[in-house]
């Protein structure tokens, strides 16, 4: 009987292990590695750093780039103009899906696409680069 039980536990300890290995890996077949360490990818607003002082010259609170970071743990903080969006995410091999409870700027839910393992577009078809 211990043995039985013993056996079980083994069974349903290997398929998690195994059923949940894609999880641990997004994106794997286009090499996007991300999600395995903290990444944050950027977008930035302005070609050069110049147009985005003239800029905050009339406007000191504008942001020059959006920045998105995605924790190890699911956690994902979005940061369009002063506001920081707290929210979780989840991702297959083509997509990253965040959702936020409480939306300070962000839409409650935002879907980019994964272009390659340092880059993602946003719904407006913008690029974010890993920094």
């Amino acid at each position: 009987m211990q043995f039985l039980k013993l056996l079980i536990v083994v069974l349903i300890s290997a398929g998690f292990m195994f059923g949940c290995s894609k999880m641990n890996s997004p994106g794997a077949s286009n090499n996007f590695s991300a999600f395995q360490t903290t990444k944050v990818f950027k977008r930035e607003l302005f070609t050069t750093q110049e147009e985005c002082v003239a800029v905050q010259k009339n406007n000191p609170l504008f942001n020059c780039s959006y920045s998105v970071t995605f924790e190890t743990n699911g956690a994902v903080y979005l940061m369009y103009t002063d506001i920081m969006n707290q929210g979780t995410y989840v991702t297959n091999e083509t997509e990253v899906t965040m959702n936020f409870r409480e939306s300070g700027d962000a839409p409650t839910q935002l879907i980019f696409k994964i272009k390659s393992d340092s880059s993602l577009e946003d719904p407006d078809g913008k690029i974010w680069r890993l920094q």
